[in-house]
Parts: structure tokens; C-alpha cells; sequence
């Protein structure tokens, strides 16, 4: 039952009262039936808790509203109602769950991301790899890792030192893509090369005719 207000209180604790002294016989059956009317609807049991014009007599008008007015007292004694507990979870049901969420590409593509990180310039392939190479608590990695992909850099301190990382190409990853440039160019001027050279024949053939 909700909160009941103080004068709804008030108002049915003097009712009640009234009725085991006696001086209830002081209020009027108007008053009665203005009291019952402005709280069955509310605290009523139905499928009579609606208003009504009067009813057969005094007596008749009385008993209800003392009966409401019992019926208020005891809703605001009673203990609120628990709430009903959720059916819990099994691990079954859970890796069921977890395991739905792959088949989603985009959750998919994002838990499969490896994100590079240089730590002190020394580069790692990945959060977790320089968690481990640095000793650090593995089970701090993936919270940390979401606060720096978000930041591009952060500083995780364990055993009093602070370790900088910063998210980005390690440097091994960006000499070996120069590298492959490099090889790349050399292949096509190779293959430009007989090219070349059919073509500087032919120049000097026309000149020697």
C-alpha cells in the first residue's frame, strides 16, 4: 500500500475511536457517508469499493465507514510489499546469452580488434600482450583497455610505477610497411625494365635507318 497522508489517518483513527466510546452517535450520517465515499475507492475491497448516493439506513452508513476506516488503519500497519525477485540466471542460460551476442558483426568485429599500444617506446601488439610482458595484473587489462581506446593513452600504476601507454603503429610494424614500399618499387621497375630496353632498340634502329 502506498503512503497513506496524515489527515486520511487522522480522520480514521478518530472514527474507529469514536465507535468503541460511543460518541460516534455525534456525527452525522452525512458525514458518514461523505468519509466512506471519499476513501472506498481507494481502500475498498471490490468489487464494492465504489461510491454510492446512501444507503438503506444510519446503521447500515456507519458500519461501512467504520469498517473503511479499520481497513485504512491496517493498510498503513501493514509492511510493504517485496517486491518479486527475478528468476535468476543459470551459466547455461548465460553462455547461451554471451555466446548469441557473436553472432551480431559488429560485436563481432569489435572483441576480435587487437589494438596496438607502445608502452615506454617499446611497441606491443596488444593491451593483454604488454600486460603480460610488463607483469601487470591480467585482470585489470580489459577495463584499462576500454578507458585507452577511448583516451588514446592513459598511465595503469601497480607496485608504486606508473607504465605510460599510448594507442597507435608500433614502430617495428611501420618499418616493415616502408620496407614493403620499398620492395614494392623495386619490383615495378624491374618489371618496367625490358620494357625499356625493347623500347630504346627501337629508337635506335630508326635512327640507323
Amino acid at each position: 500500500m502506498a503512503k497513506i497522508a496524515a489527515a486520511i489517518l487522522t480522520a480514521a483513527s478518530a472514527l474507529t475511536a469514536a465507535d468503541k466510546d460511543g460518541s460516534i452517535t455525534n456525527t452525522s450520517t452525512a458525514d458518514l457517508l461523505a468519509f466512506y465515499n471519499a476513501h472506498v475507492e481507494r481502500f475498498g475491497t471490490a468489487p464494492a469499493n465504489v461510491q454510492v448516493a446512501e444507503f438503506k439506513d444510519r446503521q447500515t452508513t456507519l458500519i461501512r465507514a467504520v469498517k473503511l476506516a479499520e481497513a485504512i488503519l491496517a493498510a498503513a500497519d501493514a509492511p510493504p510489499a517485496a517486491k518479486p525477485k527475478a528468476d535468476p540466471v543459470t551459466a547455461e542460460e548465460r553462455s547461451a546469452n554471451i555466446a548469441a551476442t557473436w553472432a551480431d558483426p559488429a560485436v563481432r568485429a569489435a572483441r576480435a580488434a587487437r589494438h596496438p599500444v607502445i608502452v615506454a617506446g617499446v611497441p606491443y601488439a596488444s593491451v593483454a600482450k604488454a600486460f603480460t610482458a610488463l607483469g601487470l595484473p591480467m585482470n585489470k587489462h580489459v577495463a584499462f583497455r576500454a578507458k585507452l581506446a577511448a583516451a588514446g593513452e592513459g598511465d595503469f600504476e601497480h607496485d608504486g610505477k606508473v607504465h605510460s601507454f599510448t594507442v597507435g603503429a608500433p614502430p617495428a610494424e611501420a618499418k616493415t610497411s616502408a620496407g614493403q614500399q620499398a620492395a614494392h618499387l623495386a619490383q615495378d621497375a624491374a618489371a618496367a625494365a625490358p620494357a625499356k630496353k625493347v623500347a630504346a632498340k627501337k629508337v635506335a634502329a630508326k635512327k640507323a635507318a
